[in-house]
């Protein structure tokens, strides 16, 4: 491990290299290319990351993200993947990388990329220095969209927080990035009801013109984005909208996998579709892909549904027989979706936590398998209140 930290560290300094001789016109955009988003969506999908134990997911990580840098050393997510993973995980090759950063915006004090991502890395650090490189970054490049972005994260929170500072940053990155899903802008979007109805409008009119599979996907934001921004009175239109827009996307891609289906079940669940339309599409997902988590969520949610809890708190027969129902329950669930990684590595244990008949062996083994899983599988996490 020790050896693959090193050539990974000897790699990143190329990649800093690499990044430093680079068009210094070439700014990313809104979002990452599609080229990076194509890797950074199927080699660190969260499905096959989990699979892996703490120190390889970290390792194949640091593979990843540095072969993105050193491909595409103008692109921003990488760096920010990159230094969230080491932040929690490695916190020297944090320190480094941070340095690292820091130093290439010295060297390089007319390159918004190298101020942006300065001004990033020293945010929770050093925060008047990070708002100062964040701004510089701004003023050297008005129509990059990135510094405004971190901007408004630098005074939404803590003791920087000013409102109107804020809502100017957060008007700035919409206005050059009209149609952004970007998850912590929609989050800051809510704050702002008079700048969602705009973006709204600007994301429909984008996802209208899309085909990709994975960015329609997108449409649930919107969704949630017009219900937000519409009056109760209007929310039955919104619901036909909804039905017009999944008619869209299944004509679009009428063979789609379990997490695509999946996604149109939640469409339903909010469109002007009855019940026996989610079911329908629910038992296709079961039929088709019978062993995806997306089948197992269905078979759960379902089983809660027909197996309502005691009403009275006092039965404590029922619940007895309640606490046993689940058991078995869960036992076939762990058999039948050997992907769940929280099926296999935590739910029994947390499923006789109440159960006061499983005997002390089966508890203890039960509660060992939970620590292995634990040890193997979660990652430590350093991150202190500076960074």
């Amino acid at each position: 491990m020790r050896t693959f930290l090193l050539l990974a560290s000897l790699l990143f300094v190329s990649s800093m290299k690499v990044a430093a001789q680079a068009d210094n016109h070439q700014l990313p955009g809104c979002e990452t290319s599609p080229e990076g988003r194509h890797v950074i969506d199927h080699n660190l999908d969260a499905k096959k990351l989990d699979k892996m134990k703490v120190k390889e997911r970290l390792a194949w990580r640091r593979q990843v993200l540095d072969g993105l840098i050193a491909k595409y050393p103008r692109e921003f997510e990488p760096y920010q993947l990159l230094f969230y993973s080491l932040l929690h995980q490695a916190p020297d090759e944090f320190i480094e990388l941070r340095a690292a950063l820091v130093r290439r915006a010295e060297e390089n004090p007319d390159d918004p990329f190298a101020l942006l991502l300065a001004g990033f890395v020293l945010k929770g650090k050093d925060t008047p220095e990070s708002i100062r490189l964040l701004e510089s970054a701004q003023s050297k490049a008005p129509d990059f969209p990135l510094p405004a972005k971190e901007l408004a994260d630098e005074y939404f929170w803590g003791k920087s927080a000013d409102a109107n500072k804020f809502r100017k940053h957060l008007e700035t990155f919409f206005s050059l990035c009209p149609g952004s899903i970007d998850r912590d802008m929609q989050f800051f979007l809510a704050k702002d009801p008079a700048l969602q109805p705009k973006v709204a409008i600007a994301l429909r009119a984008r996802l209208e013109k899309e085909t990709d599979p994975k960015r329609l996907e997108d449409y649930s934001v919107l969704w949630g984005l017009e219900f937000r921004t519409r009056p109760p009175a209007e929310h039955d239109a919104l619901r036909a909208q909804i039905a017009r827009d999944l008619n869209k996307l299944q004509n679009l891609h009428p063979s789609g996998d379990a997490e695509w289906l999946a996604f149109l079940v939640t469409g339903c669940k909010q469109s002007i579709a009855s019940k026996t339309d989610v079911t329908v599409l629910e038992d296709r997902i079961l039929r088709e892909y019978p062993s995806s988590n997306q089948a197992s969520a269905i078979v759960q949610d379902r089983w809660t549904d027909t197996h309502p809890e005691p009403v009275d708190q006092t039965d404590t027969a029922a619940w007895a027989n309640y606490q046993k129902e689940y058991e078995k329950a869960v036992r076939g669930w762990i058999w039948n979706y050997p992907d769940g990684t929280y099926l296999q590595r935590y739910a029994w244990f947390h499923t006789i936590g109440g159960d006061d008949t499983i005997s002390e062996r089966d508890g203890i083994s039960a509660l060992d398998d939970y620590l292995t899983s634990v040890k193997d599988f979660n990652p430590p996490n350093f991150r202190q209140s500076s960074w």
